[in-house]
């Protein structure tokens, strides 16, 4: 990370106001809380890119058994139960696609030092540990690739193969050497 910060990195102006506090106490389970802890978590990577303060994030809403609440009123582990559960599971799904594009939108409205926008030179990687929550088992989990490294619109039938080589293209991509003698070699 850049000492100047980058090329958007403004300091942030707090007025020390929040507008419910309620909603940040760590015992709150409501579908609002969720939506503000998310947006003020997306709020804060896309700041930390735009100070150059570093390149890699993580965001986990926690494990598909987590009791997450989403504002469409149901939790995402119910969503992911139930005999064709048809309705719950496709709007989670959503949710949790909005959010990424919340993100996306915010990287893509802020430029980087190289003139491009922050979105250009990100890669986003949005999944979930379950495909079919009522087998509990990870077959068709679904995968979503964003950002300038990537090219969009693309819907790819892996046909049930390993991940591994999406690891391995996405590491190469963002340049890590995959000879290199601390590469890990999962079955490759």
């Amino acid at each position: 990370a850049s000492a100047s910060g980058g090329a958007a990195c403004t300091r942030p102006f707090w007025d020390g106001a929040i507008a419910d506090t309620e909603l940040l106490d760590n015992d709150a389970l409501t579908g609002a809380a969720t939506e503000l802890r998310t947006r003020l978590s997306m709020d804060l990577i896309a700041l930390a890119f735009k100070c150059d303060l570093t390149r890699v994030a993580t965001f986990s809403f926690g494990h598909s058994g987590a009791e997450v609440m989403l504002p469409e009123g149901f939790t995402w582990h119910d969503a992911q139960h139930g005999y064709r559960n048809e309705t719950k599971n496709p709007q989670g799904r959503a949710w949790f696609s909005e959010q990424m594009v919340y993100l996306m939108n915010l990287l893509a409205s802020a430029p980087d030092t190289d003139g491009r926008t922050l979105l250009d030179n990100t890669l986003i990687y949005l999944t979930s540990d379950m495909g079919n929550g009522s087998a509990h088992d990870n077959a068709r989990m679904p995968v979503v690739l964003a950002g300038g490294l990537v090219k969009g619109g693309q819907a790819i039938n892996m046909g049930g193969a390993f991940w591994n080589p999406l690891f391995d293209t996405i590491a190469d991509a963002l340049g890590i050497p995959l000879d290199a003698a601390d590469y890990p070699q999962y079955g490759n």
